[in-house]
């Protein structure tokens, strides 16, 4: 068990990342100083003014960093409003030049769901099949195109983004490397050819929210998150062929420029031991002993796979056998903690109770 005051090593980049110390240094700055009263759009007063020469000047900064012109720069609320505004602007904007794009199955709602739109209303979707390990082959890419396919591409160079990437990857191989010892699990990402700092890691026959639940020390998502509130099996392990039993039983690690090699190492630690503990509960075979009756339900595709093992007393003379008690109760299962949860309370009523009552 962990201790609830000390944070988790925060494995789950590729959703969102700790804000760096000198950013929140300069926006408490800004919000606590004479720029957060001002409404930028406010032209009338000083306030107004500052604040909206504040935006102009960041606007140029993130412009320089991309190599971009401020004046192609829209900032939004978020990632889905940004792809929804990028998708949709740009095919009605140079729909006369054709009406057919490109895109893979494997790419974020936030895409996928603009490009469904776009469909519906008359556009031709050419949807890229990933290999195996997620990858789009440029082969593939290229033989989609057409005359009238919309693209536009960008390059983002920066000496700390590449220092970050070498960092962040340097930990990733150290996480995997630590856990080639671990069983029946396999990687859904090529060793080489994918984002630095992101894997993903499926571990057969344990459910992927009862691996989670057990390492309270680690924060990872589940799957391919996003979708993953939803307990629907993630559409990208799907797309890539991944059987919805095991596309349950997967994680989604990223390392960020924060993480340092000792919570690489001590993360796949953690990883190692709670598949242990969790294969453990769900154990194939019959407790020790004789007399045990066994059934069935579920499996991981519905989310819980469990057998139940019960012993009951000998029948009394002269009493049928549905008087006998309940003597001994155990579940092995791959589930989730509630489901969990439930089993445990389960087991602590039914025991010692008659068969014929066991509720």
């Amino acid at each position: 068990m962990s201790d609830r005051r000390t944070p988790p090593i925060f494995l789950d980049h590729a959703s969102t990342t700790p804000l760096d110390p000198r950013v929140a240094a300069v926006m408490i700055e800004v919000l606590q100083g004479p720029l957060g009263i001002g409404n930028p759009s406010s032209s009338t007063h000083a306030p107004g003014r500052a604040a909206a020469a504040a935006i102009e000047q960041a606007r140029v900064e993130v412009a320089q960093l991309i190599g971009a012109d401020p004046r192609d720069l829209v900032f939004t609320s978020g990632a889905t409003e940004a792809d929804n505004l990028a998708v949709l602007g740009l095919a009605h904007g140079l729909k006369s030049r054709g009406r057919h794009l490109v895109t893979s199955r494997t790419e974020h709602k936030a895409v996928l769901d603009p490009c469904k739109q776009l469909e519906k209303r008359g556009w031709q979707i050419g949807w890229l099949e990933p290999a195996r390990d997620g990858r789009i082959t440029p082969e593939a890419l290229a033989a989609a195109l057409r005359e009238d396919t919309q693209g536009e591409a960008a390059k983002i160079v920066g000496e700390r983004r590449h220092g970050d990437a070498a960092h962040v990857e340097r930990l990733a191989v150290v996480f995997r490397d630590a856990l080639r010892a671990l069983k029946d699990i396999s990687w859904n990402d090529h060793p080489q050819h994918r984002l630095p700092g992101l894997l993903s890691i499926s571990v057969d026959g344990v459910e992927g929210e009862s691996l989670i639940a057990a390492m309270p020390s680690i924060a990872v998502s589940s799957g391919a998150a996003c979708d993953s509130a939803l307990g629907e099996p993630s559409y990208v392990l799907r797309a890539q062929g991944l059987s919805p039993e095991l596309a349950q039983s997967t994680l989604r690690i990223s390392f960020g420029r924060f993480n340092s090699e000792a919570e690489a190492l001590g993360a796949a630690e953690i990883l190692r031991s709670a598949v242990g503990g969790l294969r453990e509960c769900d154990a194939p075979g019959a407790p020790a002993g004789t007399g045990w009756h066994m059934g069935a339900a579920g499996s991981l595709r519905e989310g819980a796979r469990i057998r139940v093992y019960l012993r009951a007393s000998p029948a009394v003379a002269g009493e049928s056998r549905a008087a006998a008690r309940i003597e001994a109760l155990e579940f092995r299962a791959a589930t989730c903690p509630a489901v969990r949860a439930v089993l445990d309370e389960l087991q602590r009523r039914c025991i010692g109770r008659a068969l014929a009552d066991p509720a």
